[in-house]
Parts: structure tokens; C-alpha cells; sequence
């Protein structure tokens, strides 16, 4: 009985935090390379929102999504969201992206797939929330 209620706190406690881990905002990466830029919100560990990544120090490669255009969506799985971005820039195309929420409260990206045609998005990169 002991066990199971051990067991019992230990799963409440690893799904609670997971499930406070809200993600919603504007969160960035750049470098002479690459911009990454995701708008997320959150809604019981469902995500939506959209994405604009720029490659290339002339901007060679340019994947952005309007404003208002949904292009992200994911959920939260044993504490660690998965996205797919639907590209702007190759039609029909989807990555699949993790991000793990850090300690330090940075997001890290994590690229899992894309076709060949989006390879330019990176492979992995830490995002800073913005707002």
C-alpha cells in the first residue's frame, strides 16, 4: 500500500508540473545565420500559433507565416511539446520540432523532421521568451 501511494505522489507530482508548464508567447533565436521567431498559446497543454524562420545572411530562405495564420500546432507529451510547423515556403511541407521548457526558463528546439526542401530550419537552437 505504501508503494502505491508512493507511486501514486510521484506521478502527481511529475504530471502537475508538466501540466504547469505554459509555453504561450513570443519566443526568439537569432544569429548571422538564422532567425527563429514562434508565437505560441497554450491551451491545456494543446498548442497553436505561428512561425516565421529566416536562413541565410541575405536572407536566402524566408518561412513565415502571416499574423493571423495558424501554422503551429502540438501538445504536451511526457514533458516535452511537439509541434509541426506547416511551411509557408514549401507548400504542403511539415516539420516536426520538441521543445523542453528549461530550468532557466529559456525553450529549447529541438528539430525531430522536415523534408528536404525546409532543411534550412536548425537543427537545434535555445529560444528566449520575448513576451
Amino acid at each position: 500500500m505504501a508503494r502505491t501511494l508512493t507511486m501514486f505522489i510521484t506521478f502527481y507530482t511529475l504530471s502537475s508540473h508538466a501540466f504547469s508548464q505554459d509555453i504561450s508567447g513570443m519566443w526568439k533565436f537569432e544569429n548571422q545565420y538564422v532567425y527563429v521567431e514562434i508565437n505560441i498559446t497554450q491551451s491545456q497543454g494543446n498548442l497553436t500559433g505561428n512561425h516565421c524562420i529566416v536562413y541565410g545572411a541575405e536572407g536566402d530562405f524566408i518561412d513565415c507565416a502571416d499574423d493571423n495564420e495558424s501554422t503551429i500546432s502540438g501538445a504536451l507529451d511526457k514533458g516535452v511539446f511537439t509541434i509541426n510547423i506547416k511551411s509557408e515556403y514549401a507548400v504542403d511541407s511539415v516539420s516536426k520540432i520538441n521543445l523542453k521548457l528549461l530550468p532557466n526558463g529559456d525553450l529549447e528546439w529541438t528539430l525531430v523532421s522536415s523534408l528536404k526542401d525546409i532543411s534550412f530550419y536548425p537543427k537545434k537552437v535555445i529560444l528566449k521568451k520575448v513576451t
